[in-house]
């Protein structure tokens, strides 16, 4: 046993040490992942700072407008900027960019006539529409200001009225009241991160040294290509955890992530998963004839990944048939599992559908690995 991992393990350090070396590539598998986490970071732990530029064109000459106008002003989130000429100015900066959002009260706007003619014969109360406009190919932007401006609607009613509205409406997590959005996009870049140390490292760096002869001149040596996969799935792990190290102290320490209530599943679980997504890049690896030839494998094979594991589009948006294909790629039980461990800090019972689609592939992708090595 120890004759056979010894050569391993000096392989494992020697690969180690090169792919140090290569500062582009180090850059790469280190970098993406880890400025993707701090700017969504950044953004998701700033919410209190969420601005948007709009235009108020108030052409309604009643009281109403003017509560409209103030009851905007203090959600703090509205900020409104020189009152255009018109609304058809406001629209054209709105077209250009230079706006949000544009919000218009019509002339008619607060006059008791607006309102519904059966109500005005018995209250009297005033009526009418707030324009909203956006631009809908920025879709998120939209998104906010008509959530925003509906609760400022709901309350003006309710102040109009003089009642309690009847129905109302309370959103509860059943992860518990102290998820953390962070956890959510923690998940997510951490097992992208992994997927890459697999598909653009593990899966290039065999197919590059029998281009360059190395794996020939290993071959010479009393080194079996067992060995040569253990030392560089090794070297890839230890690369691929130490990544997921420096992205959840830097979730921690810069955002407020939680810590895992059992940080000994949390490891595991990652050993787990990295073994399989460097395994996925062995498999690649296997089947491609040149470098060129496994970069565009891995590229598929990630931006596959992407599209089906619920970072593009979240899987409730996909079709049943969609979904169900979506869960049993390499990725998406990755990005389940540690999800789950940093929510609810279940048991290994409750990890059993990730732990088995991931024991699946670590046992398709090693077979096709090894089976189509090759040294030359």
């Amino acid at each position: 046993m120890k004759h056979y991992f010894g050569p391993a393990l000096r392989l494992a350090r020697l690969q180690f040490t090169r792919i140090l070396r290569d500062p582009v590539g180090t850059i790469i598998l280190f970098g993406l992942p880890m400025v993707l986490l701090v700017v969504f970071g950044a953004f998701m732990s700033n919410t209190d700072s969420l601005s948007l530029e709009v235009a108020f064109v108030n052409d309604s000459p009643q009281e109403l407008s003017a509560m409209v106008g103030e009851t905007m002003r203090s959600t703090g989130v509205f900020e409104f900027s020189d009152t255009p000429a018109s609304l058809e100015s406001a629209l054209e900066k709105l077209r250009e960019g230079d706006l949000d959002a544009v919000i218009h009260l019509p002339i008619s706007f607060g006059d008791p006539a607006e309102g519904d003619a059966e109500a005005q014969e018995t209250s009297g109360l005033p009526g009418g529409s707030i324009e909203l406009y956006v631009d809908e190919s920025r879709g998120q932007t939209a998104d906010i200001a008509r959530s925003i401006l509906n609760g400022i609607v709901l309350e003006l009613n309710q102040q109009i009225v003089g009642v309690e509205m009847p129905l109302s409406l309370t959103q509860r997590s059943v992860l518990g009241e102290n998820v953390q959005p962070i956890s959510f996009v923690f998940a997510l870049f951490a097992a992208l991160g992994m997927l890459m140390m697999g598909v653009f490292g593990a899966a290039t760096l065999i197919p590059m040294d029998r281009k360059t002869g190395v794996l020939r001149r290993l071959h010479v040596m009393p080194v079996s290509g067992g060995q040569l996969l253990i030392g560089t799935m090794l070297s890839f792990a230890i690369l691929s955890l130490l990544l997921l190290t420096v992205m959840t102290a830097t979730a921690v320490l810069a955002f407020g992530m939680p810590m895992p209530d059992n940080p000994v599943l949390y490891a595991g679980f990652a050993l787990l998963a990295t073994i399989m997504l460097i395994g996925l890049g062995f498999a690649i690896s296997g089947i491609s004839k040149t470098p060129s030839q496994a970069d565009v494998y891995g590229q598929i094979v990630f931006f596959g990944s992407l599209a089906l594991g619920g970072i593009w589009v979240p899987q409730a948006f996909m079709p049943d048939i969609v979904r169900t294909i979506s869960r049993g790629i390499p990725l998406t039980p990755v990005i389940d599992g540690l999800q789950a461990i940093l929510h609810g800090a279940p048991g290994v019972v409750d990890l059993l559908p990730q732990i088995a689609v991931i024991l699946v592939w670590i046992l398709v992708t090693y077979t096709v690995g090894i089976r189509t090595f090759r040294w030359e």
